[in-house]
């Protein structure tokens, strides 16, 4: 069911990269040790779980003391739950996926059939583009 639909994966991310299908095992939205707004998802094939997540969903306001919620946070669980083809947070647990392992580390989610895939490298610069131009 992987297949390499993915176009340019190997050009992308060079050759120690590969696809793999998981089942999303669970997922969580916590303040982690740090204090910081964050979001795990836990991966798993018949031999291993992985995480995927860890991206702050906040930022320090150091005029306030204080961590505030940002817009790109929303946008990282946006994307994580329409790339997977859930309708919330809370059914993501159960379903299918496939997504990018390089070495250890989980680079990119995608959903199990269709050719949607989210990055979230991708989707920071991205927004940090956006917000130099303005």
């Amino acid at each position: 069911r992987v297949g390499l639909s993915k176009g340019g994966l190997y050009r992308r991310y060079g050759n120690m990269s590969r696809i793999e299908s998981f089942i999303i095992k669970s997922t969580r939205i916590h303040q982690d040790l740090h204090g910081k707004f964050t979001c795990h998802i836990i991966l798993k094939t018949a031999l291993c779980e992985m995480v995927f997540g860890g991206f702050s969903l906040d930022e320090y306001y150091p005029v306030e003391d204080r961590r505030v919620g940002v817009g790109s946070g929303i946008e990282f669980l946006k994307n994580i739950i329409s790339t997977i083809g859930s309708a919330d947070w809370e059914s993501l647990a159960g379903k299918e996926c496939r997504a990018v392992v390089e070495g250890v580390k989980i680079i990119e989610i995608g959903h199990i059939t269709d050719d949607k895939w989210f990055n979230p490298k991708t989707m920071y610069e991205e927004i940090a583009k956006k917000e130099n131009i303005e």
